[in-house]
């Protein structure tokens, strides 16, 4: 399923969803978001501690990385 949103209008969340991304294809675009998102994350390395531990810091690795969202591919 792809989404179109807009905060004005319904015209406007048509338009954005004809825009963006006019070559959508579900596989290619989760393996591209899959490939970005791995890049990021492989950027720090960690070492050491738990397996809770890892996760907390990928997690937080994660959501520092949210605010350029590799996803966001054309």
């Amino acid at each position: 399923m792809k989404v179109g949103i807009s905060p004005v209008d319904i015209a406007g969340a048509k338009k954005n969803l004809e825009r963006e991304i006019p070559h959508w294809n579900f596989n290619e675009i989760r393996r591209k978001a899959e490939a970005a998102w791995e890049n990021e994350l492989s950027k720090a390395e960690v070492s050491g501690g738990t397996t809770e531990q890892k996760t907390t810091f990928y997690t937080a690795l994660y959501h520092a990385f949210l605010c350029h969202d590799p996803t966001l591919i054309s």
